[in-house]
């Protein structure tokens, strides 16, 4: 008998990290293009929609951070309800295949992470910090 239980803790682990890493990024990015004041302005009443989908921030954040973020949410919530599924049919052969794409899945995340590391990695007078200036221009986009 297969086991699935590395797969059904792994998935939601490795999406929510991923999830975090994404979202602690964008707000590093807000941040550096908004000031406190418009930060506030632009986060009051802000629904849980739009929270998760950052509609407010659309113009400060990258369009290829947007879609990174979207397919990672996406792709990993589908493995995960696909290995839920195989769980409770027991589904052999699929479950070794699904074993091999979350394997995939961790390594990719983990090229993402890195990549996002030192794209955006900044250090100075011995303090680390998150660096977007490198990439992002400040003020709004046109």
């Amino acid at each position: 008998m297969v086991s699935f239980e590395n797969e059904v803790i792994g998935m939601p682990i490795l999406t929510l990290l991923m999830f975090v890493m994404l979202r602690w990024l964008f707000w590093n990015i807000v941040d550096f293009q908004l000031n406190k004041s418009a930060r506030k302005k632009r986060k009051a009443n802000q629904s849980l929609k739009e929270w998760f989908l950052y509609t407010r921030y659309r113009k400060e954040i990258p369009e290829f951070l947007i879609y990174l973020y979207f397919i990672i949410i996406a792709a990993h919530s589908l493995i995960f309800c696909i290995v839920l599924v195989a769980l409770f049919l027991k589904w052999i052969v699929l479950s070794l295949i699904l074993k091999e794409v979350v394997v995939w899945i961790a390594r990719i995340d983990i090229l993402i992470i890195t990549i996002l590391y030192f794209a955006f990695y900044g250090r100075k007078n011995n303090i680390t910090y998150v660096n977007v200036g490198r990439w992002i221009k400040k003020g709004k986009k046109k």
